[in-house]
């Protein structure tokens, strides 16, 4: 996965690019590098990222010679030099452009559990500081306190403290790919993987 800092107009868009990946991730940086252009692009094939052709076969990427299928979210400015250069680049790689579709928008679902009371102002702060253009969606939160169990190990299987939570977060694709590097770093909260909702 790669990125740069982003404007507020940027749109994305999801490739799928036939060709030996390694030339497809080395095509594109040299695209944009060569092009002085400060690209966004994310691997969408990544375990970051649900997988969005969960129904192709292995008989079927078999039938197209092996060929290998590389998702990948460009932004607009990147879309164009693809596209600009499209012919050169069957020409020159044999890398295809095979499918393009704009990006509407990026969400993923996440949960967290923890068993003491000082974590829920932690992770209410990590919430509340999601990256500019980020809604959280559909949070909810069963917070329980047990002073009967006060004192129980954290392997027992009651807690006099319990707090168990899940949302959503969505938004453009940068900015909800920031959020989920943010959430994926703390140890109490579990994203799942990005889901592109294309147009």
């Amino acid at each position: 996965m790669a990125a740069r800092k982003s404007s507020d107009r940027v749109t994305f868009y999801r490739l799928i690019l036939v060709g030996p990946e390694e030339m497809v991730h080395g095509f594109l940086t040299g695209l944009a590098i060569g092009a002085g252009h400060h690209a966004h692009y994310y691997y969408t094939d990544t375990d970051e990222f649900a997988d969005d052709d969960s129904k192709v076969s292995k008989l079927e990427e078999w039938l197209k010679l092996k060929a290998r299928r590389t998702q990948v979210a460009v932004d607009n400015g990147t879309r164009a030099l693809l596209r600009k250069h499209r012919r050169r680049m069957v020409h020159e790689t044999g890398i295809v452009l095979e499918e393009e579709r704009r990006i509407r928008a990026a969400s993923f679902t996440f949960h967290y559990e923890a068993y003491a009371a000082r974590y829920r102002d932690e992770i209410d702060a990590v919430l509340q500081a999601l990256p500019a253009g980020c809604r959280l969606l559909n949070h909810e939160r069963d917070e329980r306190v047990d002073p009967s169990a006060r004192g129980a190990e954290l392997y027992s299987p009651t807690h006099d403290y319990e707090l168990k939570g899940s949302g959503t977060i969505r938004g453009r694709l940068d900015r909800v790919v920031e959020a989920y590097e943010i959430l994926d770093s703390h140890p109490l909260i579990q994203p799942d993987p990005i889901a592109l909702e294309l147009a």
